[in-house]
C-alpha cells in the first residue's frame, strides 16, 4: 500500500517566506509505503489445505460409489434382459404346444371320438398361454428400458 500527498499553505504565504528563511518549509510532498508480512497467520491457511483435500477425497469416493452403482444397475439389467428373452421364448414354445393341443382336441371332436370338456380345457390352456406369451413381452419391454435407462441410453 502506498501514499502521497502535496501540501501549500497559502494563507500562510508571509509568515512562510519567512520561515523559509529560517529553514522551516510549510510546502512540500509526503510520501509513505506500508508493507505487510504474515508470519503467523493462526493455521487458517494449514487448515484451509486440509478441508481442501478432504473434500477431494470425499469426492473421489462419492465417484467411486456412482460408478459401482452403474456397475450394479447396468448389470441387473443384462441379467433381466436375458431372462426375459428366456421367457419369451419358453412362452412362444408354449403357445404353439397350446395352439396345436387345441386343434387336436378339436379335430378329435369333430370326428366323434372327444368330449365337449376337452375342447374347453384346451381353449383354456390356449388362452393362459396367450397370456403368458404377452406378460413375457410385457417383462422383456420393462427389461429392456431398464437396460436402455442403465446405459445411458434413455433418461
Amino acid at each position: 500500500m502506498y501514499d502521497w500527498a502535496w501540501t501549500k499553505n497559502r494563507a500562510w504565504e508571509s509568515q512562510a517566506d519567512n520561515m523559509r528563511m529560517r529553514g522551516d518549509n510549510s510546502e512540500g510532498y509526503s510520501v509513505g509505503v506500508v508493507v505487510t508480512l504474515p508470519l503467523f497467520d493462526g493455521l487458517l491457511r494449514e487448515n484451509a489445505l486440509n478441508t481442501a483435500k478432504a473434500r477431494l477425497e470425499r469426492a473421489g469416493q462419492g465417484e467411486g460409489l456412482v460408478r459401482q452403482q452403474i456397475a450394479k444397475d447396468v448389470n441387473q439389467a443384462v441379467l433381466m434382459l436375458t431372462a426375459a428373452e428366456t421367457g419369451v421364448e419358453a412362452s412362444r414354445k408354449g403357445l404353439e404346444q397350446a395352439e396345436e393341443e387345441s386343434r387336436v382336441v378339436k379335430e378329435r371332436f369333430e370326428s366323434g371320438r372327444g368330449i365337449q370338456l376337452e375342447i374347453l380345457d384346451a381353449q383354456v390352456a390356449l388362452t393362459r398361454a396367450r397370456f403368458n406369451a404377452v406378460n413375457a413381452l410385457a417383462d422383456h419391454h420393462s427389461a429392456l428400458a431398464m437396460w436402455l435407462r442403465a446405459t445411458g441410453r434413455v433418461r
